[in-house]
């Protein structure tokens, strides 16, 4: 059950997990909890139970953006892509917005971070918290001093643990072109299924209950598998008719 408006309803998250060829949908499972960050473990067991093997990639939006998720993905050896900038759009240009620590840049081989005016924080203090300091007092002439959160008496800081570098060293990883471009076929590989299994008619469960509810959804997602593997087969007979004809006029 999930609170809206003030009262309780009953809500369910849909889960799957899309194949980048083809569409089809290789992992499939129910949940009643309202957000996605504890759904990946059971997403890869429902990929590994239907094809034996796990992804070599996988790209999540930010409803997955846990320290627990990456780590995830590195221990089954996925070179996991996960959404990290809602929430973390660049305030520097905004006079009126702060800037945190989602604006300063991570350098995982340095153990660096990096402030939106270019000065570096070392690491001074380690263990379950993490302290990074400037080496001097630099904040005082700094464009950002108003805005900038992590100013304390002049020297910028930052204070994290090991799930805030984890997460930094994803967002870092998100920065780059080939990230970006890799994560940009979710569009046409995960989100186009969503649509098309609401165009088909499916809005909301006709059964009450988790168990029953679960059970509609798997029909669901294997009517959208058949619909795809039947449209397969269909450009596959078409070109092979397509390809007959071609060598019969040559």
């Amino acid at each position: 059950m999930v609170k809206s408006r003030g009262n309780f309803e009953y809500c369910y998250n849909g889960q799957i997990s899309v194949d980048s060829k083809n569409q089809i949908i290789v992992g499939q499972h129910l949940s009643q909890n309202a957000n996605d960050k504890n759904e990946l473990a059971k997403a890869l067991t429902e990929i590994k139970n239907n094809t034996d093997k796990l992804p070599d990639k996988a790209s999540l939006d930010s409803g997955y953006k846990t320290s627990g998720n990456i780590l995830t993905l590195e221990y089954n050896k996925i070179d996991g892509y996960i959404a990290t900038g809602k929430g973390e759009k660049d305030n520097s240009q905004d006079t009126n917005k702060k800037i945190g620590k989602s604006q300063f840049s991570y350098d995982i081989k340095k153990d660096i971070f990096i402030c939106p005016a270019g000065v570096v924080l070392k690491l001074k203090s380690s263990g379950e918290n993490r302290v990074y300091k400037a080496e001097e007092m630099v904040c005082g002439g700094c464009s950002f001093k108003n805005i900038c959160s992590a100013k304390k008496s002049n020297i910028p800081t930052i204070y994290t643990d090991d799930k805030g570098i984890i997460l930094a060293t994803m967002k870092e990883k998100m920065k780059k072109d080939s990230s970006k471009e890799i994560y940009a076929k979710r569009k046409i590989i995960v989100e186009p299924v969503f649509g098309q299994i609401k165009t088909g008619g499916f809005r909301r469960f006709s059964l009450r209950g988790f168990k029953k509810a679960g059970g509609e959804f798997s029909l669901v997602c294997a009517v959208s598998n058949f619909k795809k593997i039947v449209n397969i087969i269909k450009d596959q007979t078409c070109c092979s008719k397509e390809r007959e004809l071609l060598l019969q006029a040559i």
